[in-house]
């Protein structure tokens, strides 16, 4: 209901008669004056505040002005402007450019998994992401053997000694401990986690070849901890750890003696950068990518309370002495939805976004692909590939088209020499391969991606209006902040001779109690800290010693005992002064000095609040010149219809007609289709087939 213009935005966005404000040749229509005015409302009323209307759409004529003057004056076109408006896109277009339904469900899906962690071991057949189908089937045969012998009874530890490609395989026999979502290539993690303990799981593919996966065991995950550490580490020489577990031990005795873990880590710890900070480490578990050797993460897990220091341990970097610093369970998904976000993007899961959001895109713009043109690659010589200096050396005069998209009835043509563009920025992948076939297939299938994501993207604008509106309000933003900065911000800050003759001005045109003094009073306070020499005090003084000999008597011993000082305070509480009293075991006895009337206040003591008074001149006066400059025209009747909350009659008060939806004819898909290509993609735009109204969300 708040946004309900958006109903009638195609009906008369374009219409030269429904202009709500022009400013010069700039005609500046409805529906971009109420997506800011609904943008700032504090309410949540479906209906306008007609009351609010003047004073909103005053603010509105003073920013769009500033705009416009910034864009004549072609800040728009400065490379500055540029590139901090492309950044603000690249941003803004990252939840445009996945699958959200995919996402949210990568979202969940690792969540759930993250409340668990699975001990599980490998065995690897080894082979590179681009062998050749021969070598591929090779493996996967290789692998299936192997699954064959577990089956009949081999032992898995066995097996993973005997043929394991993974080189950690001669410490661990396979076994790669407990890890949770997020640490493991998806494929190998989706394994992990579907598989039922003591089972073992199909051949699993990942960029390192194939893999059978055991599961060993599952445990509710631990959470994440933060603890400190003492390491010392063993001699590189003689790889010997004796020495080393002899030092740790006699810290660990100066700890049972009392001594501070901080201090000793400092003093002893060879893992300087913690040593400096007490030893302290940075937080690690399930949902912190910081991975621990397994003896240092359990030891630091078995640690039950705060402070608690575990016996030396040793792993492989040395030995360990370990403080429990913090302890704290997996938070609420809503705590760290935006950080599991972030990690998802870098993850190999995030290419099940981009393919739904490939195959949605291929439907949307008419995917049509001429696959048989790729058979001149597949002719190409790796040798040739890797000699050539540039595309032109590779480029075919008959340049064919390997796929289309279409947009806007427009169809943009991807050709053989595009795809070679692409190629050559990977051309190192030829280096010493037979299977070229497999690498060019490979690309094509990247080169298609990234085409079709381009594509989309280059599209925001016209398929999404609310991307579309969000642009044009960083746009605006940033053309408002630079040239406010120049025009009064840093102007008031930087003119100092300006600066100064508007406070001359300020103080006699403004009565405000912010630029002056009030009467004050001027008192001498005699400061000590008990009572007897308090009493001394006034005993000395009303003898009529002065301060110097009172501070010489009272301060021979310590220079504590009696301070004197003088305290400006207004008049109003110098009824309060008391003689004598004392506060928080201070005792004060004060003597009024001096009485100071009324005056101005100088402006280094004012300085911040002066230059805000000169900003808002200067803008005042600015946007003066530019309401001279460009003559403001106001469309009264479009105001007084939004005023009454008639924003359906401003069509029907220009043209004397219905507003109408558009219609669309033939299937409903491609009447959805015709309709976002036409009108844009959102919830808040409209379109009829066979009498009924729908959106192009």
């Amino acid at each position: 209901m708040k946004y309900l213009f958006f109903i009638f935005l195609f009906s008369f966005l374009n219409s030269q008669e429904n202009y709500l404000v022009k400013i010069g040749n700039n005609e500046i229509f409805t529906p971009e004056f109420l997506n800011i005015y609904n943008k700032n409302r504090t309410d949540n009323d479906s209906l306008i505040n007609s009351n609010e209307i003047d004073e909103y759409l005053d603010l509105f004529i003073n920013f769009k002005l500033k705009v416009i003057e910034a864009e004549s004056l072609g800040m728009d076109t400065l490379p500055s402007f540029k590139k901090e408006l492309a950044g603000y896109r690249n941003q803004l277009s990252k939840s445009y450019l996945n699958d959200t339904k995919v996402t949210k469900g990568l979202l969940q899906e690792a969540y759930d998994r993250m409340k668990y962690e699975i001990n599980a071991s490998h065995i690897l057949v080894s082979i590179d992401p681009t062998s050749s189908p021969e070598d591929t089937l090779k493996a996967l045969r290789k692998i299936n053997k192997i699954k064959n012998e577990f089956m009949n009874g081999v032992s898995f530890e066995k097996l993973a000694s005997k043929y394991s490609d993974d080189p950690s395989v001669s410490k661990n026999d396979g076994n790669l401990g407990f890890f949770s979502a997020l640490r493991m290539l998806y494929s190998f993690e989706s394994a992990a986690y579907n598989t039922p303990i003591g089972q073992v799981s199909d051949p699993v593919r990942t960029s390192y070849g194939y893999h059978l996966l055991k599961v060993n065991d599952k445990r509710k995950t631990r959470g994440d901890v933060k603890v400190a550490h003492i390491m010392i580490v063993n001699d590189k020489k003689s790889k010997s750890d004796t020495l080393a577990k002899e030092k740790i031990f006699e810290i660990y005795s100066l700890l049972s003696e009392g001594e501070d873990f901080s201090d000793l880590a400092k003093k002893y710890s060879d893992d300087k950068k913690s040593g400096s900070r007490g030893g302290e480490l940075d937080w690690f578990g399930v949902t912190n990518k910081v991975n621990m050797y397994e003896t240092f993460s359990n030891a630091s897990f078995d640690l039950v309370n705060i402070g608690d220091i575990s016996k030396p341990i040793k792993t492989p970097a040395g030995w360990h002495i370990i403080k429990l610093l913090q302890k704290k369970d997996l938070p609420p998904y809503s705590e760290i939805e935006s950080t599991l976000k972030s990690r998802i993007e870098k993850d190999s899961r995030s290419q099940k976004s981009r393919n739904a959001l490939v195959k949605r895109c291929k439907d949307f713009y008419d995917f049509r692909e001429f696959k048989k043109y790729l058979k001149t690659f597949y002719d190409l010589e790796s040798e040739k590939i890797l000699k050539a200096k540039g595309p032109q050396e590779l480029l075919s005069k008959n340049d064919k088209k390997l796929f289309s998209l279409t947009y806007n009835d427009k169809i943009k043509n991807f050709t053989q020499n595009d795809f070679l563009v692409f190629l050559m920025n990977f051309k190192n992948s030829f280096r010493n391969k037979e299977n070229s076939s497999t690498i060019i297939d490979e690309l094509y299938r990247m080169f298609i991606e990234q085409s079709i994501i381009n594509f989309e993207n280059n599209n925001l604008e016209s398929r999404y209006s609310e991307f579309a509106m969000l642009m044009d309000e960083y746009h605006d933003g940033i053309l408002l902040f630079d040239l406010m900065n120049e025009m009064v911000w840093s102007k008031a800050v930087n003119d100092t001779v300006g600066l100064n003759s508007f406070y001359s001005s300020l103080i006699t045109t403004n009565p405000s109690s912010n630029f002056f003094h009030p009467e004050r009073v001027v008192i001498k306070v005699y400061e000590t800290y008990d009572e007897k020499t308090h009493k001394k005090l006034i005993k000395q003084f009303n003898r009529g010693y002065d301060d110097e000999y009172l501070i010489s008597r009272f301060n021979k011993d310590s220079n504590l005992n009696l301070k004197i000082y003088e305290e400006v305070i207004p008049l109003v509480e110098s009824a309060k002064i008391k003689e004598t009293y004392n506060d928080s075991s201070k005792y004060y006895f004060n003597i009024k000095k001096d009485t100071l009337k009324k005056s101005i206040k100088e402006l280094d003591l004012i300085k911040g609040l002066v230059i805000s008074e000169y900003q808002n001149l200067l803008e005042k006066e600015w946007l003066s010149t530019l309401k001279e400059k460009y003559k403001i025209y106001v469309n009264y009747d479009i105001l007084k219809l939004i005023k009454e909350n008639k924003i359906n009659q401003i069509n029907q008060e220009s043209n004397n007609e219905e507003i109408k939806i558009p219609e669309f004819f033939g299937t409903f898909s491609n009447a959805y289709k015709k309709a976002v290509k036409t009108l844009g993609s959102s919830k808040k735009t409209y379109f009829k087939w066979k009498g009924n109204t729908y959106t192009t969300e």
